[in-house]
Formats: C-alpha cells, structure tokens, sequence
C-alpha cells in the first residue's frame, strides 16, 4: 500500500476517508473511461456535514474493492460512519430497490444516497449507447425519486 496504515489511521476522518478511497480506487474507470474516484469526489460535493462527506467517500469501497466493514472499522472510522457504508453497500443477492430502501433508513447513507443518485444520473447522460442510457436513466430516476419522498416523509 501506498500509506503505510499506521499513519493512514493518524489522518483527522475525512482525509483518511479520501486517501483510503483514492488509493483503493487506483485503476478503476467509469463506463466512459474517466477515473472512477471522480465519482466519489463529486458525490462528497452534494453532501453538507462532515460525516456525510466521509462516507461519501468511502461509500462505493466495500462493494467495489477488496476494502472489508471490518477494515474501516480496524481503521478508526465511527460506527455512524461504518454503518452508513454498511447501508450504501448493495448485498450480492438484493434486488436494487430493496437496497436504495435500506439505504434511506440510515440518517448519513439517505443523504449520500441522493447525491450519489444525482451524479449517477448526471453521468448516465454522457453514455453514447442509448439503449444503456435509457436503462440506467429508468433505474436512477426511480431510485431518485423514493429516497427524495423517504426525505419529504422523514422532515429532514
């Protein structure tokens, strides 16, 4: 690893949450070839509090990387962050909208969720292949759309 762990957990939260994601997302690209830490990055941009934005973050690690809740754990990163990755972590066997409702049931992840809805969507418009274009935007908008009225029903 690029950091040795030892200082990576001496980092105040959301730099330790950056440089974590930023090196685990080494190599990885979105469907249009740009680095895919952008995403996270841009999804921490839509959030507002200091917790939303570290798991931000950190919120594509443990679905995407070799990264463990454990390791963020072993890390030194707070239980109300852990648990909002937790919830932004689609299980292997959960169907999408099951997922995004669990997502909304955790006061961090309903927020990050948004954000992540909203840059997702953003992003689905720039695919050249209008076939996945459509199939994506379906998905994000009605995704986007129940964690907007689970905010409205919430009053937060």
């Amino acid at each position: 690893m690029i950091v040795e762990i030892g200082k990576l957990r001496t980092l105040p939260e959301l730099e330790r949450a950056i440089t974590l994601a930023a090196i685990c997302h080494v190599g990885q690209v979105d469907l249009m070839g740009t680095p895919y830490i952008l995403h996270p990055l841009r999804v921490m941009g839509g959030v507002a509090t200091y917790d939303e934005k570290v798991a931000a973050a950190l919120h594509d690690l443990v679905e995407d990387t070799d990264i463990t809740l454990q390791d963020l754990k072993d890390l030194g990163f707070k239980e109300e962050i852990v648990s909002a990755v937790d919830a932004l972590t689609k299980r292997d066997e959960e169907k999408y909208m099951d997922y995004v409702k669990r997502a909304t049931e955790d006061p961090i992840a309903i927020r990050v969720k948004l954000s992540d809805l909203i840059d997702n969507l953003g992003k689905t418009e720039e695919l050249p292949d209008d076939e996945v274009k459509d199939k994506r935007r379906k998905k994000y908008t009605k995704a986007l759309k129940f964690v907007e009225d689970a905010i409205s029903r919430s009053g937060k």
